[in-house]
């Protein structure tokens, strides 16, 4: 079979086959100073610097051990405090959450997690709530873990000004 042949039937037989859309996931730096973001999937990503104002966006992914993806955020280049935005893939479904058990660096100024799709749970912490009572700050904080299309896209801005649609913090299961 000729290599034209193989290409065409190959194209043909992908037009059969569903659709999976994987989402982005966002990082909107509106802080007045840069910040360090690192994608880990098991290794240690490349460092990527988000100026003011600006962002990083990657196409939601899984690691090659097949597990989920942390994005690391810190104010420094050395992760002595991060806040970590992390995401699984499971099929058609995106598990999220935000984590602060490694530190809270962005707890002055607020967070959002937030997306345009309407079934996709916030997560937001207003300026200088410590801790935040939307995200893990320990290990076993599982009412913090969310879940939505995996189509969807989600946006954590950092720095936020406290004036969210929306607001209702989370509360804690009793103990």
């Amino acid at each position: 079979m000729s290599i034209k042949k193989v290409v065409i039937a190959a194209a043909a037989f992908a037009g059969l086959l569903p659709a999976t859309l994987a989402g982005t996931a966002r990082v909107q730096n509106s802080c007045g100073y840069p910040v360090y973001l690192w994608s880990v999937g098991g290794d240690k990503g490349v460092m990527n610097v988000i100026p003011p104002n600006h962002s990083y966006a990657e196409q939601y992914g899984v690691a090659r051990n097949g597990g989920g993806i942390s994005l690391k955020i810190s104010k420094n280049q050395n992760l002595a405090s991060i806040t970590q935005f992390e995401y699984t893939l499971a099929g058609n479904t995106l598990f999220y959450d935000i984590s602060a058990i490694n530190g809270e660096p962005f707890v002055k100024d607020g967070i959002s997690l937030t997306s345009p799709n309407g079934n996709c749970p916030k997560v937001i912490c207003p300026p200088g709530e410590s801790p935040c009572k939307s995200v893990y700050n320990k290990p076993n904080d599982d009412f913090a873990t969310h879940s939505c299309s995996a189509a969807a896209d989600l946006t954590l801005v950092l720095c936020t000004d406290g004036r969210q649609q929306g607001y209702s913090p989370r509360r804690r299961p009793s103990a």
